[in-house]
């Protein structure tokens, strides 16, 4: 079973619904995602801090080999 936070789970499923290759976190940046090769920040996300970013890469059970779409 996968387990995730809210957070990330929002962040992944707009990534789903926009079809993104990649999801990019870093710290003092929005979440952003890879889309058409370009990167751009989630609509109405807000920059996200050293402990939230730690939290989502930490605090969260994904499988490296997960296909999400």
């Amino acid at each position: 079973m996968i387990t995730i936070s809210p957070q990330l789970k929002r962040i992944l499923d707009e990534a789903i619904v926009r079809g993104a290759s990649d999801v990019h976190l870093k710290v003092e940046l929005p979440p952003m995602l890879r889309i058409d090769g370009k990167l751009m920040a989630i609509p109405k996300e807000a920059s996200l801090t050293s402990s939230q970013v730690n939290g989502l890469i930490e605090g969260n059970e994904i499988p490296s080999n997960i296909v999400l779409a």
